[in-house]
Parts: structure tokens; C-alpha cells; sequence
């Protein structure tokens, strides 16, 4: 039966811990990734919250939009709102 050497052992040891550290880098880009969809997802809620609010505020905007809905003619002003 063989020997072990130290050098050997210290080998094995240190590629134990460079595959343990791409485990490790593996998960943390995983967790990267959840965290940059769903803070993209949040951006993408907020910007159309803002924009919802922004035309409930304007009563001339639902109205503009409710005559191009309806099909009827729009001034100039409306057809920029």
C-alpha cells in the first residue's frame, strides 16, 4: 500500500477548497441574480404606479383619453396631452 505525503495531502486540501470556492462563488452570483430581477421588477412596478398616479392627477388627460377612446375628434392640445 502507498504513503500519503504531505505534499499530497496539501494538494488535495487546497483543490478541495478551490471547488468549494466555486460552490460558493456559485451561490452568491445565484443570489446576485434573484436580487437584481425582483429590484427590476419593483423599478417596473414603480414606474407604472408613477405613471398611473401622474394621469389621475391630470383630469384633462382622462378626459383627452376617454374622446380618443370614444373616437371623437381631439383639439390640438388634447392630441399633445
Amino acid at each position: 500500500m502507498r504513503k500519503i505525503g504531505l505534499g499530497q495531502i496539501i494538494t488535495i486540501l487546497a483543490n478541495l477548497g478551490v471547488i468549494a470556492g466555486i460552490v460558493f462563488l456559485a451561490f452568491e452570483l445565484r443570489q446576485n441574480n434573484e436580487a437584481l430581477n425582483l429590484q427590476a421588477r419593483l423599478e417596473r412596478e414603480d414606474v407604472l404606479r408613477r405613471g398611473l398616479a401622474r394621469r389621475l392627477e391630470n383630469p384633462e388627460l382622462i378626459r383627452a383619453a376617454a374622446k380618443a377612446t370614444s373616437g371623437e375628434q381631439l383639439s390640438l392640445e388634447e392630441e399633445l396631452m
